[in-house]
């Protein structure tokens, strides 16, 4: 009998089994191509061909969630009611297993504090340099609103590389400049001004381009994500792409789709945590800036007041 015949059966008599770990990760430590989450899979792989085992799983969990479920989770289902006890032992390993490698965890990529990347980025000699500002990870639910590393270049003396923003989400800015012709001169407070890490910029501008981002899927999926202005910074080498939503920009057609090509800069600020496929292959650097924000990636920063205690790695277990 099939693993889906037994499923189809006896599925009202099956009780998955879980259990909760003492562990909280973030998904820039927990990538499925790098160790140890690579050989955690194949173990889940390997346990589930016992006919015994209907499904293993190991959840992550969500990083940011101050709450008493926030953490790791094991999940063994038995592929019957007979095979409860025997699911059980298997949840034990399991999550002995998982818990074993804890400090086997690390961010994957190359990964520094806010000022050592940025000067990771000015000194590299090739290009381009993608910086991911991790605090501000709007694929992890962030707004994408924060101008901290804009600030950071701003104060560069003399800063002869051509750098990219791809994207800061400003709906008041962006929408002001798209009532503008391309070529046309203005000044513009760029930064929503809710907390110190999205105060505004005061610059001058010329728009270089208006467009949409109807044609800036992720990863297949299809649909118009709202407008974008692509502005250049005016007696600098800066442009910015000034967005009214907070999309990602991780692919190529998508930093295509601000009117400017990625080959023409050498380094390019992206608002991520780790650094996605395309941008990888194509970066001759990628590091991921320690910034701060609403999705901060140093998991012992942030304030839990009411997770499950103790929890690797806020205690030492």
């Amino acid at each position: 009998m099939s693993k889906s015949t037994i499923c189809c059966d006896r599925a009202k008599n099956i009780k998955p089994v879980y259990r909760k770990l003492p562990l909280i990760l973030g998904g820039e430590q927990s990538v499925s191509l790098d160790e140890p989450v690579k050989t955690i899979n194949k173990h889940l792989d390997e346990l589930e061909k016992d006919e015994k085992i209907l499904s293993c799983s190991w959840h992550v969990g969500y990083l940011r969630h101050d709450c008493p479920e926030a953490g790791c989770g094991i999940v063994v289902i038995p592929s019957s009611h007979e095979y409860q006890n025997y699911a059980n032992q298997v949840a034990d390993e399991l999550a002995k297993y998982v818990f074993d490698k804890r400090h086997e965890f690390h961010y994957t990529g190359t990964t520094a504090s806010a000022d050592d990347a940025l000067k990771m980025a000015l000194e590299f000699e090739g290009k381009p340099v993608f910086i991911t500002d991790s605090g501000d990870n709007v694929t992890s639910g962030a707004m994408g609103s924060n101008t901290f590393i804009l600030h950071q270049f701003l104060g560069v003396k003399e800063l002869k590389k051509k750098v990219l923003f791809a994207a800061i989400n400003d709906a008041n800015t962006c929408h002001e400049l798209l009532k503008l012709e391309v070529g046309s001169e203005t000044e513009i407070d760029l930064g929503i001004n809710i907390d110190e890490l999205t105060k505004p910029a005061k610059l001058k501008v010329r728009v270089n381009y208006k467009g949409n981002q109807e044609g800036t899927h992720m990863y297949g999926e299809e649909g118009d994500y709202g407008p974008l202005v692509t502005v250049h910074v005016l007696q600098t080498n800066i442009d910015i792409t000034i967005t009214d939503n907070n999309h990602s920009f991780v692919e190529e057609h998508q930093i295509a789709a601000c009117g400017v090509d990625w080959d023409d800069y050498d380094i390019i600020v992206v608002k991520q945590g780790y650094i996605h496929p395309e941008e990888k292959a194509k970066g001759k650097l990628c590091v991921m800036s320690l910034t701060d924000g609403a999705t901060p990636q140093d998991t012992r920063l942030i304030k839990f007041k009411r997770i499950m205690r103790p929890m690797y790695p806020i205690d030492e277990i």
